[in-house]
């Protein structure tokens, strides 16, 4: 199967950089008996230009909405996790959306690892819809299941539905690129969502040592997946 060109990466980076800076905040001044007259005026300032800010803000989320709505892309409303397993290298990554956990319950909680990321519905819209273009939706098998063999597994759970891409070398190519399409879908919106997870670390350096070699061992474990696909043409 050839992968389709889509608009969801270009809608994503606008996406990303219209939500990368959030309304100004207004300086606070403390106790208002204490303020001078010229800084009362600039806190008059200040107030009026954080609401030009936050009404430009929220002008342009309405026309990103109004793009993304022209592409099918919708707020996903439903409780979503996202997930994708590396056997090889025992990698996962993943995503919830807003619906399913707050990013401030989320992060604030001291977590084993960063493996997850929580992202806007929003976001989580556009990565279904895209998944559903790289025609994830049509080859993956309903519910959670493990396929004897695969290196990679791809988990969608939407509500109370759930869906499993499984794939590996012995599996022939049939799947090959949909799933390596849709795991890249994932990696995409993984790598550009900032977070900051409170991480039990008991091994002190130890733990980022192991991180870089993880980073590693996936790298290389995705090299081969595309000389495997290229050598199958």
């Amino acid at each position: 199967m050839q992968a389709r060109p889509t608009l969801f990466f270009a809608l994503l980076l606008g996406l990303l950089t219209a939500c990368a800076g959030g309304p100004q905040q207004t300086k606070s001044y403390g106790d208002s008996s204490q303020v001078s007259g010229s800084a009362s005026s600039l806190m008059g300032e200040d107030q009026v230009l954080g609401s030009a800010a936050e009404a430009e803000a929220a002008r342009r989320e309405a026309e990103m909405l109004a793009e993304l709505a022209d592409e099918g892309i919708y707020p996903e409303t439903a409780p979503c996790q996202v997930t994708v397993k590396y056997f090889r290298s025992n990698t996962t990554i993943g995503l919830y959306n807003e619906a399913y956990v707050s990013q401030s319950d989320y992060y604030t909680q001291e977590r084993a690892s960063a493996d997850y990321k929580v992202i806007s519905d929003i976001k989580m819209g556009a990565l279904l819809k895209s998944l559903e273009e790289f025609e994830y939706f049509d080859e993956a098998e309903s519910d959670i299941k493990r396929m004897p063999g695969a290196s990679v597994a791809i988990v969608v759970r939407r509500g109370d539905q759930s869906w499993t891409l499984n794939w590996g070398q012995a599996m022939g190519d049939d799947k090959m690129e949909v799933a390596r399409n849709s795991a890249d879908t994932v990696r995409v919106v993984y790598d550009t969502q900032r977070s900051v997870q409170v991480v039990d670390n008991a091994e002190g350096e130890n733990f980022f040592l192991k991180e870089r070699e993880r980073i590693q061992r996936e790298n290389a474990l995705r090299q081969a997946h595309g000389a495997a696909s290229g050598g199958g043409r």
